[in-house]
């Protein structure tokens, strides 16, 4: 050995159905850190492995954030465009006091 440190962390082959910690980090576009917390929680689909190793499920994850996506909202510019007359006093508990 030459003294420099070698990279313990495999990679995953590209037909492997199962990936790093990091390889499911990139293909969620997260941070390792917050996959690792999801995790912790149990919220992300994982197996661990002995050692401590874990190791991901790419068809699993895909799921399970299509499971998450939400609708988008709609353009608030094409929710009315009947603008409000300028001639009409606001109601609130004072407008009875002033009449």
């Amino acid at each position: 050995m030459d003294g420099t440190l070698q990279n313990t962390q495999a990679t995953s082959r590209p037909d492997d159905p199962w990936l790093t910690a990091a390889e499911a980090a990139a293909h969620l576009q997260v941070c390792v850190r917050t996959l690792k917390t999801w995790v912790a929680e149990r919220t992300v689909p994982h197996v661990r492995l002995p050692g401590r190793v874990l190791r991901f499920d790419r068809e699993a994850l895909d799921v399970w954030a299509r499971e998450r996506s939400v609708a988008p909202v709609p353009d608030v510019r094409t929710r009315s465009t009947q603008m409000p007359s300028t001639n009409t006093v606001p109601k609130n508990r004072y407008t009875k006091m002033w009449s």
